[in-house]
């Protein structure tokens, strides 16, 4: 129920991803190779948000990957869907020529 987007991103880093995933529970749309598509509800009182989670394609001084979710429209059906749209490109226009 964090309304501040930057306080709810901590909090779910401290919990991690897992278990905010059960905690909102959320429901698994779409996994592929982009990220992982579900269906979650922030607050009780709120309608359905899409939201993608991805894994950073450099590693952290230590090696680990951080994984980040972006809010999407719950409207899109796949996760390269979703992340194409957070770069306003569609699944057929998004081809990234190198991760970083």
């Amino acid at each position: 129920q964090e309304g501040n987007q930057e306080v709810r991103r901590a909090m779910i880093e401290a919990i991690g991803w897992p278990r905010y995933l059960a905690l909102t529970q959320a429901h698994p749309v779409h996994t592929d190779a982009t990220g992982e598509l579900y269906r979650v509800r922030i607050a009780p009182n709120q309608p359905e948000h899409g939201l993608v989670v991805v894994t950073n394609g450099t590693p952290e001084p230590d090696g680990s990957h951080k994984r980040y979710g972006l809010y999407v429209s719950p409207a899109h059906r796949t996760a390269l869907a979703a992340i194409a749209s957070t770069y306003g490109l569609t699944p057929e226009t998004y081809h990234p020529a190198r991760r970083t």
